[in-house]
């Protein structure tokens, strides 16, 4: 250890200079003169105390003694583990049917990070920033994934709440949870041995979803967890419902995409593009196969603006728009400004 002189904390004519401090006890010393040195030297060494400190005048009667009263877990080096009496970062879990008690319990006892408790889905945010700081993106993965079936496509399109709940905006900005979301995505991907694995069906109930987009999907995970088996039918040629079809590939690429439903249907999820419930299958026909139907077909049309001229011909809906853009159909607008 060295210890700094007065004269290099703020003497204008020497020299700065550091004098080292070598504190050692042998047994010819008695037990008692032994004690008192190793208290001085564990105030010295845990809190910092320079020598030059030590010959000011104290600031109180007991100083540096009194330093010894704080808890060991804020003495030392600034670090990210062992404060608020614990060494790491408790997870958010728990089985879908009980998480929203979960959350409800940890905001009654005021224990709910503002980004979880502002999250629609409640996903473990301050548990994946931890996993990623320890350099383990499987687990972030699959944290963040228990609450939102696609972390890939959360990382890029959505429009992060959590963040404006952050209390680092009191301070300079919020960390960047959704990049984390990729992050953890794109990392997992890197270091994924094979596809998740089929969940056993433990229950005879079969059920059908009509809608591939995020609530059929999401729908579907649970209820595959739940032990069902589900048959999710999709009226267009590619599942993804607006995802696909709402948003374009330079924001969320297919692949992402894709990838993130296959594991779906590796998890045992039965997928039927290109099908029409009430043309190509009769909605009769799913009441008399299915124990439960769930329809999950979405928001088809767009909202449009209460001005007039609104409905007048040559205006287009930005679902519509996007949606001709994304399936290479004729969107009106070629050779036009």
């Amino acid at each position: 250890m060295a210890l700094r002189r007065r004269d290099e904390v703020g003497a204008p004519d020497r020299t700065p200079m550091s004098v080292p401090l070598s504190v050692s006890v042998t047994d010819e010393y008695a037990p008692g003169i032994r004690g008192v040195v190793q208290k001085w030297a564990s105030v010295f060494i845990g809190m910092g105390i320079t020598a030059a400190k030590a010959a000011e005048k104290p600031t109180t009667l007991r100083y540096p003694f009194e330093k010894l009263e704080m808890p060991e877990r804020w003495r030392g080096a600034l670090r990210l583990t062992g404060v608020l009496g614990r060494e790491g970062i408790d997870k958010i879990e728990a089985p879908a049917p009980e998480y929203n008690a979960l959350i409800e319990h940890l905001l009654d006892a005021e224990q709910l990070p503002p980004c979880v408790g502002n999250c629609p889905a409640n996903v473990d945010a301050r548990g994946q920033s931890y996993f990623l700081a320890d350099n383990r993106p499987a687990e972030a993965y699959e944290l963040v994934r228990a609450r939102n079936i696609m972390p890939g496509v959360l990382g890029r399109i959505c429009h992060h709440p959590c963040e404006s709940a952050c209390k680092r905006n009191y301070y300079d900005e919020p960390i960047a949870i959704r990049p984390l979301h990729r992050v953890a995505y794109e990392a997992f991907q890197e270091v994924r041995e094979e596809r998740v694995k089929p969940l056993p069906v433990t229950r005879e109930a079969r059920v059908a979803i009509i809608g591939s987009g995020p609530s059929g999907l999401a729908a579907a995970h649970d209820l595959l967890q739940l032990g069902y088996e589900v048959h999710v039918y999709e009226k267009d040629h590619a599942p993804g419902g607006a995802l696909y079809s709402g948003v374009p590939a330079y924001r969320l690429p297919r692949e992402v995409l894709h990838n993130e439903i296959d594991d779906l249907q590796a998890m045992g999820m039965k997928l039927f593009c290109d099908t029409r419930i009430g043309e190509d299958v009769p909605i009769d026909h799913l009441v008399g196969e299915y124990e439960a139907v769930l329809i999950a077909a979405g928001l088809q049309l767009s909202r449009m603006l209460p001005l007039p001229g609104a409905d007048a011909h040559g205006v287009v809906g930005a679902l519509d728009f996007l949606r001709d853009g994304n399936w290479k159909h004729d969107c009106g607008v070629k050779g036009k400004r």
